[in-house]
């Protein structure tokens, strides 16, 4: 059985993300790499919060097409590859993950 470190006994980075996050995703090799370089010298903790809690309508085109954006944008910084397919389902989507981290 794995010992449990106090958070002071040890470092710990505490990742606080959501699923539903474009920079979260795009970050994500990052946080991948850095657990492994600091395995056994740092304690990783993920917090995942929920993104637009109580949203209960499907995105509006107009919000479509900034998310879509936005998604180019951080695929273009951080070299992360999006599904652009998916966003093709929008109008039916509701934007909140809150559920889902709560599971």
């Amino acid at each position: 059985m794995e010992k449990k470190h106090d958070l002071l006994d040890v470092m710990h980075l505490i990742y606080v993300m959501d699923p539903m996050c474009s920079w979260c995703y795009g970050f994500a090799p990052v946080i991948k790499q850095l657990i492994v370089e600091q395995e056994g010298r740092m304690q990783f903790k993920l917090v995942l919060g929920g993104l637009r809690p109580g949203t209960v309508k499907p995105l509006e085109p107009q919000m479509q097409e900034g998310i879509k954006q936005h998604w180019q944008d951080v695929e273009k910084v951080t070299a992360q590859p999006f599904d652009f397919s998916f966003s093709s389902g929008m109008n039916s989507y509701m934007t909140q993950s809150l559920p889902v981290v709560l599971q």
